[in-house]
């Protein structure tokens, strides 16, 4: 006896004698069972060593050797194993289904009773019952609510699409059973969700702005799962995880997508028929359309890279320059300051002259500083409102070896000959002050 078991017993109970089953996180309930059936899964779960509790209608306990045909139907509540690391226990395919529509589940390993083989996604992984693989690691996605328009509160674009795309499409698809078939009808219509760019709220219709606009009708359930077990679901996932793989570009990608099945489809056909047959050929004229817009975007990143050196340049050349004058004031106010300190010595000038020249040359050296100074921080909040509006798209090491590293460097070399400089002028007007006449 084993958990598959179990849950194989609680769904031929519901789909063969009407029974009805509700499962969460932490437990399983059946209802409406008959005496043979409520039976036979009270004694499974007491060999599995799970807790259980049997009812009536009325909801008067029941012992399990007391359960007698007379007192149907019964109600078993199954209580779950807690499994170690967060892992999410699922015992049948109608609890399967109803916890995969739940949007509020953020396990990220499902134990699965009845799956033969593992179906893992971008988020997560639905495992068989006992398969031990390490955590799955989360892919970041765009939330597709950000490009899907909807005027309703029942929202029916999920949140987040990383449940819904396979890691490997073209691997996953090989097995074929009910479970996976159960997921891969949450997919499609989760999918289908995620690629108009608005979704009528009366009728749930996929609107698609074009031009031309497309309006495609909600399919029926039977007509998801018709398409969920053909090629279209192939070409579906190929679709969705083009547009979600880059979460950067996946505002373009959606628009893209979105254009070319507006152009290629008619209106009014059912979703499912009309993206069977267009879907692949939308998802190659959105990657041309892209390749085409990267171009673009490549000949104006390269115009943009050539004024971002021109203008550095020119900066820096700037920079060198104010440091040029800089050493040329320093130059000239030593000159004059050294002939000043001789004139004291040899001559008998009056003092208030030579040191009025002397506070000359250290005002103007002061100013000539203080000017480069004031120039190099207006350019480098110029620089930083740059980087804001027109070179975001550098990564921002490419950015530091093309822009602030030789800006630094020039900036560094004004503020040595500015201090050095200044302070050299400072020094020889103590002197001047301090040395006396013979």
């Amino acid at each position: 006896m084993s958990e598959r078991d179990l849950g194989l017993l609680i769904d031929d109970a519901c789909s063969l004698r009407g029974a009805f089953v509700f499962e969460s996180e932490q437990s399983v309930t059946v209802s409406q069972l008959r005496s043979e059936d409520a039976r036979a899964i009270a004694k499974l779960c007491e060999n599995l060593g799970w807790h259980f509790n049997i009812s009536d209608e009325e909801g008067t306990p029941w012992l399990l050797n007391e359960i007698e045909e007379s007192l149907a139907p019964f109600r078993v509540a199954v209580s779950k194993p807690v499994l170690d690391d967060g892992i999410l226990p699922v015992i049948s395919t109608h609890g399967f289904k109803g916890l995969l529509a739940d949007p509020g589940i953020a396990h990220r390993r499902w134990w699965v009773a009845s799956l033969p083989a593992p179906v893992r996604t971008w988020s997560t992984s639905f495992l068989p019952w006992g398969k031990l693989e390490p955590e799955p690691k989360l892919v970041s996605t765009k939330n597709p609510r950000f490009l899907v328009k909807e005027y309703t509160t029942q929202r029916t674009v999920p949140k987040e699409v990383g449940r819904w795309l396979l890691l490997a499409p073209d691997v996953d698809r090989g097995v074929a059973d009910e479970l996976r078939a159960c997921w891969a009808e949450a997919a499609t219509q989760a999918l289908l969700a995620c690629l108009p760019n608005e979704i009528d709220a009366e009728t749930g219709a996929l609107k698609f702005r074009g031009p031309p606009r497309l309006r495609l009708v909600k399919p029926s359930q039977a007509e998801v799962r018709r398409f969920a077990d053909g090629q279209g679901f192939d070409a579906l996932q190929h679709a969705v995880i083009w547009v979600f793989e880059n979460e950067r570009d996946t505002e373009g990608r959606h628009a893209l997508l979105a254009s070319e099945i507006a152009r290629s489809g008619l209106d009014d056909r059912i979703a499912t028929d009309a993206l069977e047959q267009d879907v692949a050929s939308a998802l190659e004229g959105a990657r041309i359309a892209y390749e085409m817009s990267l171009a673009a975007m490549g000949a104006d990143t390269l115009k943009a890279l050539s004024d971002l050196r021109k203008a550095v340049t020119e900066e820096t050349a700037k920079v060198t320059e104010a440091t040029r004058q800089t050493v040329t004031a320093v130059s000239s106010a030593l000159a004059v300051g050294i002939g000043l300190v001789a004139a004291k010595l040899t001559s008998t000038v009056s003092m208030l002259l030579i040191g009025a020249l002397m506070a000359v040359a250290l005002i103007y050296v002061s100013m000539v500083a203080a000017s480069g100074w004031q120039f190099v921080a207006l350019q480098r909040e110029a620089r930083n409102s740059w980087q804001q509006r027109l070179y975001r798209f550098l990564p921002k090491g490419e950015y530091k070896s093309l822009v602030t590293d030789p800006t630094s460097r020039a900036e560094r070399a004004f503020k040595i000959a500015a201090i050095l400089g200044l302070g050299a002028v400072l020094l020889l007007s103590v002197a001047l002050f301090l040395v006396g006449r013979p």
